[in-house]
């Protein structure tokens, strides 16, 4: 009998795959200025917030993209950190609590403004708040009224946006940065953008993750075939077959989990009589 072994597009890590982490700068950001909402901004800053007396308060908004290209496209994504650094506040900064949300077309950095992404593209909504323009749930929010480090703390929905566009990156259109306070005077705040001289201060997203594991150890032992996997702490499994790799339905077969700690997990399939293949698969419930 011909046996195979097919790991799942998304499992969790082998005890001797530890996680990784990558640090992935910004290659593509701007801003979107509400009182030239046809102009293009570009520089070593970019601005979100409600600026202050001499503009007559007005609105911008920002975007950031990430290119995830580094990162294993089958890698499981476990936390995700935004960082941005305040280069420049308004005197008496008011409380600026800021947001990301997922943006949900293309744009560019040498067309968008306050009307359009793309040059003759407009968003659904000037300022990209229609609901075909940005996500309507926020991923992160952060704030910090000085100078300085601000980072975005990793939540399921941030980890949820890098996953998903690790799975079909013609999706990754970045976030919108905005301040949940833009209506109010002096919530501004200046961002080094990817053009800024000190590299440090540029925006910085974090990505830790982990890879899938290996189906070890295959053998037949009478008629059940007999592998094993490294589980992680917390995780629950299932393990399913079928006879063809590549249609049909993965037929349920043993739970394992959860652990309290990470640990190798035998397994024996009781194997079909008659049945020329057999295929496995172990993913996480």
């Amino acid at each position: 009998m011909r046996i195979l072994t097919v790991p799942a597009l998304l499992l969790i890590p082998s005890m001797n795959a530890r996680s990784a982490s990558l640090e992935l700068v910004a290659v593509a950001d701007t801003e979107l200025r509400a009182t030239t909402p046809d102009g293009v901004a570009a520089g070593s800053t970019i601005v979100a917030g409600g600026l202050g007396d001499f503009t007559a308060n007005e609105t911008r908004r920002a975007l950031l993209r990430f290119d995830l290209a580094p990162i294993p496209a089958n890698a499981v994504v476990r936390e995700v950190q935004l960082t941005l650094e305040i280069v420049r506040v308004p005197q008496n900064p008011g409380s600026a609590p800021f947001e990301l949300r997922r943006l949900l077309g293309a744009w560019s950095e040498v067309a968008a403004s306050w009307n359009s992404r793309l040059a003759g593209v407009p968003w659904q909504t000037p300022g990209a708040l229609g609901v075909s323009d940005a996500e309507g749930t926020v991923s992160s929010t952060a704030a910090r009224e000085g100078l300085g480090a601000m980072s975005f703390p990793s939540t399921a929905t941030l980890v949820a946006d890098v996953q998903g566009w690790l799975r079909d990156p013609a999706t990754n259109h970045g976030w919108l940065l905005r301040s949940q306070s833009e209506d109010l005077l002096r919530t501004a705040r200046h961002f080094a953008s990817r053009e800024a001289v000190i590299g440090t201060t540029r925006p910085k997203l974090t990505v830790t993750y982990s890879l899938p594991p290996v189906i070890e150890s295959l053998s037949i032992e009478g008629s059940e075939m007999v592998f094993q996997f490294a589980a992680r702490a917390g995780e629950t499994y299932r393990v399913e077959g079928r006879e063809i790799l590549v249609e049909g339905e993965w037929e349920p077969g043993q739970t394992f989990g959860p652990f309290a700690e990470d640990q190798s997990v035998v397994v024996r399939e009781e194997l079909i009589a008659g049945a020329s293949s057999r295929f496995f698969q172990v993913s996480v419930e």
